[in-house]
């Protein structure tokens, strides 16, 4: 990401952190959301149980982004760990936009840079949006790597995104390949 916050300074805009403060995130990877307050679950939007289907599809999803190695019983804090990181990325977004004052005295636009489990419209940070602020106007941008030597580019089938840009990989190596031992020790 670098580049992107290089042009961003370069044009003197803000750029505001709105990752889970580290204590938050330790304590959710060891306790799920019962670890954080009740003020900062309420005013997170994680008061009430995890939608099953929802439980489901984020597990999936981790497992399937730690290589199949994401132990069984770790996986309710997974969730409740991404849940939380996509909820305080909604919610530093809105912030941020009430900071950003236009000439007209409304808020300005901002730009969520992360990953593309988290701008996902399906289940990122535009669903956490939605609910926290629905009137507010998103697009989600997915950053795809593809290998050149294969045929069929990704985006083939529907894609959760606004837009879609490719990129060739630069980094050939199997992930899941590469990073086995660390994997492994998950278990």
């Amino acid at each position: 990401y670098a580049p992107v916050f290089e042009a961003a300074l370069a044009a003197e805009l803000p750029i505001v952190p709105a990752h889970l403060a580290p204590a938050e995130m330790r304590a959710l990877r060891r306790g799920g959301a019962e670890a954080l307050t009740p003020a900062r679950r309420r005013e997170l939007g994680l008061e009430g149980p995890v939608d099953p289907q929802e439980f489901r599809v984020l597990s999936d999803q981790i497992r399937e982004a730690h290589c199949g190695y994401a132990p069984d019983a770790a996986l309710p804090r997974m969730v409740d760990t991404q849940r939380a990181w996509n909820a305080q990325l909604a919610r530093m977004l809105v912030l941020a936009w009430a900071g950003s004052p236009t000439s007209d005295g409304a808020g300005g636009s901002v730009v969520l840079i992360a990953g593309n489990e988290h701008v996902r419209s399906d289940r990122g940070v535009p669903i956490w949006l939605e609910r926290i602020a629905p009137d507010a106007r998103m697009a989600s941008l997915a950053l795809l790597e593809f290998d050149p030597r294969e045929p069929d580019l990704p985006g083939s089938t529907e894609l959760p995104f606004d837009y879609v840009w490719l990129t060739p990989r630069l980094d050939l190596a199997d992930p899941c390949e590469k990073y086995r031992n660390q994997l492994e020790r998950l278990r």
